[in-house]
């Protein structure tokens, strides 16, 4: 390659005519585009004295793909500066005359506030340039003034230069000699016009923020046409739904999937199983007499799959947790809950996600860097955002259920939202979002259009969830005389709807006798608000989770 580079030098040097008898040429050509890049080409001519082994020219930050004669070459940063560098161990002598063709890019950024800043010879080279030409081509006619620097004359070079301007073309010359690592920089305010802000900051907010309104009012819109009802007040019920269990409460009113060790819970405390947790937290189910007819179709099904034709069920075994898994995904138990025409509540959930992905692309399009990169941050954020909103609205539609967590993660994803908000300047499309997405998990928290059956057990429900989140002490003193196991009775449903602590709290002040269908392998606590963390702790053995270390349930259950 370097033989080849050298024979293109020496038959260049014996053709190109020489400007003056000893005297170091440059003649500069730069085409710029709209795009804010532009491509050189640079004639130089040099007379070095003696035999020259390395010649260094720098090219300027953003210089690529460069050629040399006609031949590719590659750059090395010397200094900071991408320069091309050539060696020869015979050395070059005589007039040296090269041609180099490359591309500057980034000449038009937010980095110059939007300038045009084109080194038309950049700071290093070893020489001084006796006679300096240039021609610059813009992309169109332009009515500003260009200002010319140099490294040791600053902007009064333009005293030394004649600049000639015709519709879109800068054509000078110098008219006194630059020294050695000398430059010579072109600057010039742009105009709109000839350079479209194409990768500004903020260009695509304005429609990004357009369409997330606009989809988060489509969500909106649908819900109203095809999922709108009304559902009644609830008032205040001291009986759980006849026929409705704790594992399947959550499909009645939220249109989830059943929840089996809720329904295990329920069993065991009508007295089908009885539950053994050990010191680590393990669970155990014992059966205590098969189930009849009194239940379901669906529980007797699921009781038969837990135990079969066994006695006694590990629940962490894989069998039972498969089973668990499986139940968890199934469908929904709803039936005669909804109307047959119905809307889908995922599209409105689709919407309100993809409202959230133009919102959150939009903010990171005013804050992100103008680099060749910032179109795949704003990608990116589209999709984080859309998993924000997704989220969101997770955490509205848990509000009533017995898992709180999707709750945190959306109160996680609104505080990093709004500190982008106010950071980016667009702390309303935040809040906005935020807003529509907790909207629309509300407005979607009870599934599709309920029938009439629907509408009453959803208000149903609800009036026994406010029955146990507020139950009155003194009432609660007078059940237990005439019910000591009240509180064991009611404990799976407050589990259930999310209310267990609230619930606990009311029976602070009494003793419960011994639990009738959990044992334990340390002593059993003997107050409510030291059994809800129980009660917790065996829907996690259920779920084949053992969170707690032997002290901390020592500590939790110890009376």
């Amino acid at each position: 390659m370097k033989r080849i580079l050298m024979f293109f030098l020496c038959c260049l040097a014996l053709v190109t005519p020489v400007f003056a008898a000893g005297e170091n040429v440059l003649q500069v050509t730069a085409q710029v585009s709209s795009g804010g890049s532009s491509e050189m080409e640079m004639q130089l001519t040099l007379q070095p004295e003696g035999v020259l082994h390395e010649l260094t020219i720098p090219l300027g930050a953003g210089a690529r793909d460069v050629t040399v004669n006609g031949a590719a070459a590659s750059l090395q940063n010397v200094e900071g500066m991408p320069s091309l560098v050539l060696t020869s161990e015979a050395g070059f002598s005589g007039s040296l005359s090269l041609t180099l063709r490359y591309t500057l890019t980034g000449c038009v950024g937010a980095a110059t506030d939007w300038e045009l800043v084109l080194p038309i010879l950049a700071e290093g080279l070893d020489y001084a340039i006796d006679t300096l030409r240039f021609q610059v081509t813009l992309p169109g006619s332009f009515t500003q003034t260009p200002v010319f620097s140099s490294g040791y004359l600053g902007e009064d070079v333009d005293n030394y230069m004649t600049i000639t301007i015709q519709d879109n073309v800068i054509s000078g010359s110098l008219n006194t000699p630059l020294r050695d690592r000398d430059s010579l920089t072109l600057t010039m305010e742009t105009d709109p016009e000839l350079f479209p802000r194409v990768n500004a900051a903020g260009k695509f907010y304005p429609i990004a923020r357009l369409l997330a309104l606009g989809l988060g009012l489509l969500g909106l819109l649908y819900w109203l046409v095809r999922l709108r009802w009304l559902p009644a007040l609830p008032g205040r019920q001291s009986q759980p739904p006849v026929g409705i269990g704790p594992g399947e409460l959550g499909c009645k009113l939220l249109a989830e999937s059943p929840d089996l060790p809720l329904m295990i819970l329920s069993w065991a405390q009508l007295g089908y199983l009885t539950i053994h947790m050990g010191q680590d937290g393990a669970v155990t189910l014992h059966k205590r007499m098969e189930m009849g007819n009194e239940r379901s179709d669906y529980e007797n099904q699921l009781f038969a799959a837990v135990f079969g034709h066994r006695q006694t069920v590990d629940a962490a075994e894989r069998s039972f947790q498969e089973l668990r898994a499986k139940v968890s995904v199934s469908a929904p138990r709803v039936r005669g809950m909804f109307r047959k025409k119905s809307g889908k509540v995922l599209a409105v959930r689709v919407l309100g996600a993809l409202s959230g992905a133009f919102a959150l692309a939009g903010i990171v399009d005013v804050i992100a860097p103008q680099t060749s990169g910032r179109v795949v941050l704003i990608i990116l954020a589209g999709l984080l955002g859309a998993a924000a909103a997704w989220c969101i609205q997770a955490g509205m539609r848990s509000l009533l259920a017995r898992d709180h967590r999707p709750g945190y993660g959306a109160l996680g994803c609104c505080g990093i939202l709004l500190v982008l908000g106010l950071f980016s300047g667009c702390f309303g499309t935040a809040f906005g979002l935020c807003l529509i997405q907790g909207l629309l998990g509300l407005l979607t928290m009870f599934g599709g259009r309920r029938t009439e059956v629907g509408r009453q057990t959803v208000q149903s429900i609800l009036g026994f969830r406010r029955y146990l989140r507020s139950i009155d002490r003194k009432q609660v003193n007078r059940i237990m005389e005439q019910r000591p196991g009240f509180y064991y009775d009611m404990a799976p449903y407050a589990l259930a709807l999310g209310v267990d602590r609230q619930f606990a709290v009311q029976f602070e002040t009494l003793r419960l006798p011994p639990c009738p269908w959990l044992v334990t392998d340390t002593p059993q606590g003997n107050r409510a608000p030291e059994w809800y963390p129980v009660l917790r702790q065996v829907i996690q053995g259920l779920q084949g989770k053992l969170p707690q270390t032997r002290s901390s349930w020592l500590h939790i259950s110890g009376g």
